[in-house]
């Protein structure tokens, strides 16, 4: 143990349900964590010298067997500081050896405990459901209790075709701009743009004589920077094909969706666009471990001149060795408003009338979907309701506690509508 001004980080191992730390450290060349926020399961990894032949031997684990991993700091950052972190339970789904001198590589894998979750391809048609509904089903098969950091979306009828839980659902998630990952037995979505909202949780300098970071590398490229988007997509209700465009025309993204709805190809195009434009500028770094430094936090980047700013950390792997040396590599992208301007043009015009305006008051369960599809004909004339009182809309939906309205997504009780419609 250290002593109480030492420096000091210790992984515990618990495996099966005995804690073999001991036996770990005695021989551990270099162990990995690697925390990701989404697209990819949390991994271990540890290396270990294989001297007298056990871990080859009758130490040697099983591939399917489960691990669970905590680490600790004392001292870290500053004297007196203890700090613990529960990385989750793991199956070992890999062992790999090389020699001499003989070496062991232990790989693991968070997944829950039924592993059909990643493993069973199935086909499964979901109708007149949600994705958190769809979400909480798979989660109840996987045995693992489910965190839904979103706003629900509404799902009339989607196909689940030879694919995995796994597959399915983080497919579905991605469609929405949320993101999903498998962390210490949950099923953890979030909505990706409200993430990278949040206030960074640390500043870390990149300069040359600082504390923080070792090394970066970053990379800005032209691909993925889209100023707008053209949707294609046709209503399956009506048949009627329709072009959603989102943003500006400087730089566009093509896009083809299948959708329920209007609304529904709507918030998948602009998913699509911002999550494109989330790989323009990628930064790497390595740094000494800060303890609670996690995947899905945004951090504040000082030191590299124009490509300072706010990142979202997308991926941490840490790293120790035996011989106490801890630190973690971040792969994060830079922050960038997302682009949710959108206009929409069906391919027939409407014949020309003259207009009136009308005033609605929102009752409970009206949504601007529906306000259009009774006074305006159909519901795809959301959009106009919206832009001709989104200044409305915007300070209704801060007074209740949101960023924004999500572009009229959220409305509520009371709030006057002004209405403007032709009459023939």
């Amino acid at each position: 143990m250290g002593t109480s001004n030492t420096r000091y980080v210790k992984f515990t191992i618990v495996y099966g349900a005995v804690d073999v730390s001991g036996k770990v450290r005695e021989y551990l060349r270099s162990a990995s964590y690697t925390d990701a926020a989404s697209g990819d399961s949390d991994k271990v990894s540890f290396d270990m010298e294989d001297r007298n032949g056990k871990w080859l031997g009758s130490w040697k684990p099983s591939k399917g067997d489960r691990m669970a991993l905590t680490i600790r700091t004392d001292n870290w950052e500053d004297e007196g500081d203890k700090y613990t972190f529960y990385c989750g339970n793991f199956l070992i789904d890999s062992l790999s050896g090389s020699g001499p001198p003989r070496k062991l590589t232990i790989g693991g894998v968070a997944v829950p405990q039924d592993n059909n979750f990643r493993s069973r391809q199935k086909t499964h048609t979901w109708a007149a459901t949600s994705l958190q509904r769809i979400a909480a089903d798979i989660a109840a098969l996987a045995g693992v209790s489910l965190v839904f950091d979103a706003a629900d979306i509404q799902v009339d009828s989607i196909e689940q075709s030879e694919e995995t839980d796994c597959s399915f659902l983080m497919s579905l998630c991605e469609n929405y701009g949320y993101a999903m990952k498998v962390h210490s037995e949950k099923l953890v979505i979030y909505d990706i743009e409200a993430y990278e909202q949040k206030d960074a949780v640390k500043t870390l300098r990149c300069g040359e004589g600082t504390r923080d970071v070792i090394s970066y590398r970053f990379d800005d490229t032209i691909m993925g920077s889209y100023t707008g988007a053209n949707i294609s997509f046709q209503d399956p209700n009506n048949e009627e094909e329709h072009s959603v465009h989102i943003g500006t025309d400087e730089r566009l993204l093509e896009i083809n969706v299948t959708a329920d709805s209007l609304a529904d190809a709507e918030r998948k195009g602009i998913a699509a666009l911002n999550l494109a434009n989330r790989e323009t500028t990628v930064l790497s770094l390595t740094m000494m471990a800060k303890p609670g430094l996690t995947a899905t936090s945004c951090v504040d980047i000082v030191g590299i001149g124009d490509y300072d700013g706010k990142y979202f950390v997308d991926k941490v792997v840490h790293s120790a060795s035996g011989g106490g040396n801890y630190t973690m590599n971040l792969t994060m992208h830079r922050v960038i408003p997302w682009i949710k301007t959108v206009s929409i043009q069906a391919v027939e015009d409407a014949a020309a009338a003259e207009s009136e305006s009308i005033q609605y008051t929102v009752k409970a369960g009206d949504t601007l979907w529906d306000i259009a599809k009774q006074y305006l004909g159909e519901g795809i004339q959301y959009v106009q309701i919206y832009n001709d009182n989104a200044s409305v809309i915007e300070e209704e939906a801060k007074k209740h506690g949101k960023e924004s309205s999500d572009n009229g997504h959220w409305i509520y009780i009371g709030t006057v509508l002004t209405i403007n419609r032709t009459v023939s």
